[in-house]
């Protein structure tokens, strides 16, 4: 729970009449101005990248699985273009031969 800036004032203006100005600044520096809840720990901070870095490897992943389907898309491609070249030609060679029997 995050305290008011007049209750922090509140609070060191007391101190500071029990322990002095120098005590009573190095005691509230010890007190965080942030709702503990909202501070990250090493803790935190260290699964946050385990989960991090096993999401990459999953992405990763599924990276190298889409790259295999291209090249998989790309090598059919190459066959269906030759297969129409191909073709083209075959049905060129015919125009040809029917003109010449003409």
């Amino acid at each position: 729970m995050a305290i008011s800036e007049a209750a922090r004032n509140e609070l060191y203006t007391g101190l500071t009449e029990v322990l002095g100005q120098e005590r009573a600044e190095t005691l509230m520096s010890a007190i965080p101005l942030h709702d503990l809840d909202q501070v990250a720990t090493k803790g935190d901070i260290a699964l946050l990248r385990a989960e991090l870095q096993s999401d990459m490897y999953a992405l990763s992943a599924k990276v190298e699985g889409l790259t295999a389907v291209a090249a998989r898309a790309d090598a059919k491609l190459d066959r269906l273009v030759f297969v129409l070249i191909a073709g083209l030609f075959a049905v060129i060679a015919t125009l040809i031969g029917v003109g010449l029997s003409l």
